[in-house]
């Protein structure tokens, strides 16, 4: 037999209008951030959004190199309701430059600290992944973090930049 392959056909781009705009005030060229109507104070530039599906947004924040980062909540209508500083009672984020939603629980990528958190809607830590490796730099080894997706099995893929790796978990 012949093995044919079936090329992919994507799906249409929504090229509709934007109802929502974030913007960074960190950058002075830049206006104040606006979601849905509602403006929002930020220390940082946003990283990363996740949707839960159905309540809120999380929009993770850091300044590229320093600590001090957050994870701010909204509804989905754009009102602000809660922000986290911190993870596990007092531990504090580095760099969140990613965030995933997925079963329940937020996953935050942080690149200063180089770590994976699996965190509660309150802040709870789940699990913290930071390292496997058997080598230090190798696969399992973050160098720096940046982007985060959680499929829909669980499985937790995370884009780290100065390892040129796509690390599945």
């Amino acid at each position: 037999g012949t093995n044919t392959a079936t090329p992919y056909s994507p799906p249409p781009i929504n090229t509709a209008t934007p109802t929502s705009t974030f913007v960074n005030t960190s950058n002075p060229s830049q206006a104040t951030p606006v979601l849905n109507g509602t403006t929002w104070t930020t220390s940082a530039p946003p990283n990363g959004v996740a949707y839960d599906g159905s309540v809120t947004i999380y929009v993770a924040e850091g300044t590229e190199g320093s600590t001090g980062g957050q994870i701010q909540m909204f509804s989905a209508s754009g009102s602000l309701f809660g922000t986290m500083t911190t993870y596990n009672g007092s531990a504090a984020f580095g760099q969140p430059n990613g965030v995933a939603y997925y079963g329940g629980n937020i996953y935050v990528v942080d690149q200063v600290n180089k770590a994976v958190y699996e965190l509660t809607p309150s802040g709870a830590l789940v699990h913290s992944l930071t390292s496997w490796a058997a080598v230090s730099g190798g696969p399992g080894s973050f160098s720096s973090p940046e982007g985060i997706a959680v499929d829909g099995s669980g499985n937790v893929y995370v884009a780290d930049t100065a390892n040129n790796y796509i690390e599945v978990f």
